[in-house]
């Protein structure tokens, strides 16, 4: 391709396009039923859901960052609880937290994968401590059953923060069988996204599954009969209408980014790449992160060639000035810190072509020779 052809970050539109006339079908057949509301599409949704991430039971919901809240408040988590998580990830994981009444008690990182360092959680762990939110940061799924172990021992209720990892599986199990409930985002750019927003809870039990059902929508298990806490977290039906028709294409997808990602490990420079995923572990590739020194004069270079590029995150939560007095940081977060300085993202999406992905490498390599 030409030199000065761009390699965009993200561009759903190759997914979209494809699926136009499913869509168009989809929103026929709501209009017409006038289901609107926590109708027959969204139950369809969430059966195809739970099927398809290996679980009993899948609820949908508004967002990612409810469906995060949600979970936590079905485990009995609330005010004065402490909840262990990750220092390194987006700001809607400590958010959910605090909208529970919970402190966030932040952990630092592996610096080799960008995950919470199970070495760590134990020496975080106090008498308040009712919790535990671990984030598959870039869809990169490890430690489910070390940490799992460690909640057991402690007593602790476990969450997923799966916004990043739809299919995501350890051991070859799902990676909701792993803790009480994972939580997924269908925000447009993930892996599955809705054509606005969306989110979801997997979970195993019958009794999580139950409260989260009223939860979601007023606490009512009839009209005007409202029993417990709740309030409107429904996800529309006109989403899980468009989730239902790409839920079918994720598995490929997720099969394309695994391939892009495998060239890129084979091409690029491999001073910059983070580590392989240990043995057992999965990877989805919602984003491709790389380790870069001087950043900003690295992202110079790749705007100059036409290249996209993000941060996911260029702060990490207690650096951030409306969460940096709300978090308890024990101890210090020197890897949260370093990885906030130095990752950047590059191009990793479904319909990416050969030619697009090579460009990306050669400028990629070529700004590192020069970085």
């Amino acid at each position: 391709m030409s030199k000065n052809e761009a390699v965009p970050f993200n561009d759903l539109s190759r997914i979209h396009r494809p699926l136009l006339e499913e869509f168009r079908s989809g929103l026929t057949r709501l209009v017409e039923n006038s289901s609107l509301v926590l109708g027959q599409e969204v139950v369809s949704f969430e059966k195809e859901l739970a099927l398809a991430e290996g679980c009993n039971f899948a609820v949908g919901v508004n967002n990612g960052t409810s469906a995060i809240e949600l979970a936590l408040r079905s485990l009995d988590i609330g005010h004065g609880d402490e909840v262990i998580t990750t220092a390194f990830t987006f700001v809607a994981t400590c958010f959910s937290i605090l909208q529970t009444g919970a402190i966030p008690v932040l952990v630092d990182i592996d610096p080799q994968t960008g995950l919470m360092d199970p070495n760590k959680i134990e020496q975080a762990i106090t008498p308040r401590t009712k919790a535990l939110v671990f984030v598959t940061l870039h869809g990169r799924v490890e430690n489910l059953e070390k940490i799992r172990n460690i909640c057991a021992t402690h007593n602790l209720r476990f969450v997923i923060d799966a916004a990043q990892s739809h299919l995501g599986t350890f051991n070859g199990d799902p990676q909701s069988s792993f803790c009480d409930a994972a939580t997924l985002s269908f925000y447009p750019g993930k892996n599955l996204g809705a054509l606005g927003e969306g989110g979801a809870i997997l979970t195993n039990s019958q009794e999580i599954n139950d409260k989260l059902l009223l939860m979601r929508d007023w606490g009512a298990p009839e009209k005007y009969n409202h029993t417990t806490w709740g309030g409107n977290f429904r996800l529309e039906s006109l989403q899980a209408t468009f989730l239902r028709i790409k839920l079918r294409e994720l598995k490929s997808w997720t099969v394309e980014r695994q391939q892009i990602a495998k060239t890129y490990g084979q091409e690029l420079n491999p001073n910059i790449l983070m580590s392989s995923v240990d043995e057992g572990g999965s990877h989805v590739y919602h984003i491709y992160s790389i380790r870069i020194q001087n950043r900003d004069e690295f992202c110079k270079l790749l705007t100059e060639n036409h290249v996209g590029f993000g941060f996911h995150y260029p702060r990490a939560i207690h650096q951030q000035p409306a969460y940096s007095n709300k978090v308890s940081t024990p101890f210090t977060l020197d890897n949260s810190e370093l990885l906030a300085r130095n990752t950047v993202s590059i191009p990793m999406f479904p319909g990416m072509t050969d030619l697009e992905a090579y460009r990306v490498i050669e400028v990629v390599n070529s700004a590192v020779k020069e970085n």
